[in-house]
């Protein structure tokens, strides 16, 4: 993997890798990037074999049928952090000005 691609990767992920481990991490990245262009392909080949349609078994799911919901003090329980009914989460990314 080229040094620019890896630290363009950095940035866009936030990451901080140490100089002493980036090629390990570049050579790790690479076999993930390699793994999902096998699930790519297999996906790709799946979804040419179904193109005619559904298979012939039925399906086994259940029929998605309406039932009764959470209340909202129920689903907020266990959040960290509330306002105005809605989870507080930290920012993904720091604005740049």
């Amino acid at each position: 993997m080229k040094p620019d691609l890896l630290e363009h990767l950095q940035r866009l992920a936030g990451l901080v890798v140490p100089e002493g481990e980036r090629e390990a991490f570049a050579s790790e990245l690479a076999r993930m990037i390699d793994y999902v262009r096998r699930v790519r392909s297999l996906a790709a080949e799946v979804a040419s074999e179904t193109k005619d349609g559904p298979a012939e078994r039925p399906t086994l799911l259940r029929d998605d049928l309406p039932g009764k919901c959470l209340s909202a003090e129920d689903v907020f329980r266990g959040a960290p952090a509330v306002a105005d009914a809605l989870f507080v989460t930290p920012p993904l990314h720091e604005r740049e000005e």
